[in-house]
């Protein structure tokens, strides 16, 4: 049998070496929830339009989120974001097939791309034969 005064230094010693590992795995945990976005580079979430809608209207409110980007693109035309990064944009499409893009870029030259394909038919009356 051991002294007690081994056993309780292993103990302790072993507390340490425990504690210090608990410690350095939160370090690195919360390192990486704070890094993270940074990471993963620009998000970029499109509310609307849908992908592949038909509009009679040419006129075409653009709505989403952009975070963590320094530039952000509609067409090539410059779109802002308010505070809290959502963006609001109006697009006048072309009768037919439109492919519309968004691009953003984050403070690392990282970027993202949506494109949304949409179609403009203009409105055509329709007569009824009485």
């Amino acid at each position: 049998m051991k002294p007690a005064h081994l056993q309780s230094a292993r103990i302790h010693l072993f507390l340490k070496i425990s504690i210090l590992a608990v410690l350095g795995v939160l370090v690195l945990w919360y390192g990486f929830i704070q890094a993270g976005p940074l990471i993963l580079g620009p998000q970029i979430v499109l509310e609307s339009p849908a992908e592949g809608s038909v509009y009679y209207d040419p006129l075409v409110a653009v709505r989403g989120n952009a975070s963590h980007t320094t530039s952000l693109t509609l067409n090539g035309k410059t779109i802002h974001t308010d505070e809290n990064g959502n963006f609001e944009e109006s697009v006048r499409l072309p009768l037919g097939y439109t492919i519309m893009t968004i691009h953003g870029e984050d403070r690392f030259g990282r970027e993202r791309t949506l494109h949304r394909t949409l179609v403009y038919n203009q409105a055509r009356s329709v007569t009824l034969n009485q």
